[in-house]
């Protein structure tokens, strides 16, 4: 089954790439549908992940003449882990850790100094591909999936691969981006809050939070605008406000009357639920780090090395195994990336020097949001919080395809903006 799926899913991209050239936008959603159809019919990351990250990249490969100062930078420390992995340890494991771990970060960057020239995009064609293709991932998985979380809710996931909601999270900065373009349109405004609705409801129903963090941080300041926009008439803001009124005396009513709607609420969400594993890996990492050596604490084991071939690992884990941890063979047996908190896996990994990395990128992302987003306040302070977000979010288990085309969707939506900015200051 997954060779077939493989086979069909380069056949789609290979149409997607000429079909679709020069539309950014587009053909990286499209190749996130391909992936996502693949990927809930199989369930496995193992061969669709490697493929999506050759896919993704390549129509960006023509147009990498010049990169930045950083991103070489970027490129080469990361690029010498790589190669130490591949020569010296697991290569699977290395190749593994890179890929779903790394690369979303790297690929931002490169993205990003690509000289590509954008052409006009159908944004509202995109958003509504993007919401059916979820709305029937949804239901697919309503009627497949078996996993059945802690508050009695079946999980939209294959093979526990968190799916349904991705789309929705991947086109938040294009979701901004249209709304930025027609804020003073009621019509598609409209058309537009009922749409991030039906996103907002497949994200909730995936059962997954980081899903929901992300889009709450993302769309509320446009939640906000939509609500309190003058521009749209006096008419329709008026009604507008009479609407969230109605709605907010309605949610009051329904939980003074029925009590019960509020923890419900709150099961839905998965407020209450633990952070499950994460706490005895986040635990074992820290114990090891502060009896590993000097190099091991500074520069980590390597993207493709056996955490469970050092003592100082295997007394962490025998440790947190005694307390009620699962999964032994996997922790003591696997190379490369284990746990589900990224930062876990980027100090086991890379160490300290790895962590001091990443705030660096994190602090170099920030400051080309700000570049991006000069002539408007408003929606600088939204691709902030998604990048906080996305940042936060990476605490847990991150989206099926490992925050890559996250990476690449924002990359292109900042480059949009910048361009907007230049042209407004030529003109």
């Amino acid at each position: 089954m997954v060779t077939i799926i493989s086979i069909i899913s380069i056949l789609a991209y290979i149409i997607s790439l000429f079909k679709l050239k020069k539309k950014w936008l587009e053909q990286q959603i499209i190749f996130l549908i391909i992936y996502l159809i693949g990927l809930a019919i199989v369930g496995e990351l193992d061969v669709l992940l490697p493929i999506y990250f050759v896919v993704s990249l390549f129509p960006f490969i023509k147009h990498i003449r010049k990169i930045s100062f950083f991103t070489g930078m970027i490129i080469l420390y990361f690029g010498l882990y790589l190669m130490y992995g591949l020569i010296v340890q697991n290569t699977i494991g290395t190749l593994v850790t890179f890929i779903a771990k790394i690369w979303q970060f790297i690929v931002f960057f490169i993205v990003y100094d690509s000289d590509i020239v954008f052409e006009k995009e159908n944004y509202k064609k995109i958003i509504k591909m993007s919401v059916i293709t979820e709305t029937l991932l949804g239901f697919y998985l309503m009627m497949t999936s078996t996993i059945v979380d802690a508050n009695g809710l079946v999980r939209l996931v294959s093979n526990a691969q968190p799916i349904t909601g991705n789309i929705s999270t991947v086109i938040l900065p294009i979701s901004v981006y249209y709304y930025l373009k027609n804020r003073e349109n009621s019509k598609r405004t409209k058309w537009f809050m009922s749409v991030s609705l039906i996103m907002l409801v497949w994200i909730v129903l995936s059962g997954t939070r980081g899903y929901t963090i992300e889009f709450a941080a993302s769309m509320a300041l446009i939640f906000y605008d939509y609500f309190t926009n003058g521009k749209v008439g006096r008419i329709s803001q008026k009604n507008r406000i009479l609407t969230i009124v109605l709605l907010v005396i309605m949610i009051f009513a329904s939980t003074v009357a029925v009590p019960e709607i509020f923890e419900k609420v709150q099961d839905i969400l998965r407020l209450k639920s633990s952070v499950g594993i994460r706490t005895f890996e986040n635990a074992a990492v820290i114990e090891f780090m502060k009896n590993a050596s000097f190099f091991a604490a500074v520069f980590g084991i390597g993207l493709g090395g056996q955490g469970g071939s050092y003592p100082e690992m295997q007394e962490a884990l025998y440790r947190q195994f005694n307390l009620g941890m699962w999964n032994r063979n996997h922790y003591l047996s696997d190379s490369g990336a284990l746990f589900h908190n990224l930062y876990a896996n980027v100090f086991m990994c890379l160490g300290i020097s790895g962590l001091f990395i990443l705030i660096i990128i994190s602090i170099a992302l920030w400051k080309r949001i700000t570049y991006s987003c000069k002539s408007s306040a408003w929606i600088r302070r939204i691709m902030h919080l998604f990048q906080l977000s996305f940042l936060f979010v990476n605490y847990y288990r991150w989206s099926a395809v490992c925050g890559i085309s996250e990476m690449i969707i924002f990359a292109l939506v900042l480059k949009l903006l910048k361009n907007d900015t230049m042209e407004q200051n030529l003109e």
